[in-house]
Parts: C-alpha cells; sequence; structure tokens
C-alpha cells in the first residue's frame, strides 16, 4: 500500500521559480496517518512507530529529495508549512493528529528540528475524486 507513491511532478520550469522563492510542494497519493495510530502503545506502557507509519515517513523524505534535491539546513532558518489531507470515504477527521509525522518526515531533510516551522495551516480537502492524497507546502520565512 504504501511502497508505491505517486507524487505529481512539477514541470521543470514552474519547479525552478519554486526553488528560487524558497517554497517547496509536494502531492502525494497516499493515505496520511494519525499520530495516534503511528504510535501506539505496547503492553509496558512505551510507544513506538508501526511500520506502515515509518514507510510513510521515509517516503515523504525521499519524494522531497527526489524532487528538489537535498537543502543546505539551517537552524536559524523558519519555515510556514501547509498540510491538506484528503481521504478516501470523506468521513470528518481531526486534522491536527496527522501533522506531527509530516513534519517529523522532513526532519534533517529539510530543517534541523521541526520547532523550525514556527507557522502551520491544516486542513482537509474534500474531494469528489474520493481517493487519498497528502498536499504538503513549504514555504522558507
Amino acid at each position: 500500500m504504501y511502497a508505491q507513491a505517486e507524487v505529481f511532478y512539477l514541470n521543470p520550469g514552474c519547479k525552478k521559480e519554486f526553488m528560487k522563492k524558497k517554497e517547496y510542494i509536494l502531492i502525494l497519493k497516499e493515505k496520511a496517518i494519525s499520530h495516534n495510530s503511528a504510535y501506539p502503545t505496547n503492553k509496558q506502557g512505551r510507544r513506538f512507530l508501526i511500520p506502515e507509519a515509518k514507510i510513510l515517513k521515509e517516503m515523504i523524505g525521499y519524494k522531497f529529495i527526489e524532487n528538489y534535491g537535498k537543502i543546505r539546513k539551517n537552524k536559524r532558518k523558519k519555515y510556514k508549512m501547509s498540510i491538506g489531507l484528503s481521504f478516501a470515504d470523506n468521513r470528518q477527521r481531526d486534522v491536527g493528529n496527522y501533522n506531527k509525522i509530516i513534519k517529523d518526515a522532513l526532519e534533517g531533510i529539510l530543517y534541523e528540528n521541526d520547532k523550525q516551522v514556527i507557522n502551520l495551516r491544516e486542513y482537509l480537502i474534500f474531494s469528489w475524486l474520493k481517493q487519498d492524497l497528502i498536499f504538503i507546502k513549504i514555504k522558507e520565512i
């Protein structure tokens, strides 16, 4: 399920424009995993990351590098992030539970620590397409 994510690629001219603006966009045809689902508690009371969430985090990081290359990280840079989620079943969800996995996926790739994301906007996309999508837009501020 998670191994074959499709990424909507930007055309090369558009990609260069985004790079100049220090703006990055990823759109993945994957189902987002909530923080609560990704980190269940074991019998000893410790939380652990489930394999599906680990694969999703790695995929987001891999697709970011594939699209934009390695970005020189700087602890002083601050970022503004928008996360849009679409689900095939169009159920109402608490979007705040989904951002942590996505922010963690780009830690060490775009920024040193997810605390550098100082402006976060989350929203649900209700789509007539009835498909799972993750839309990520990041801008350096």
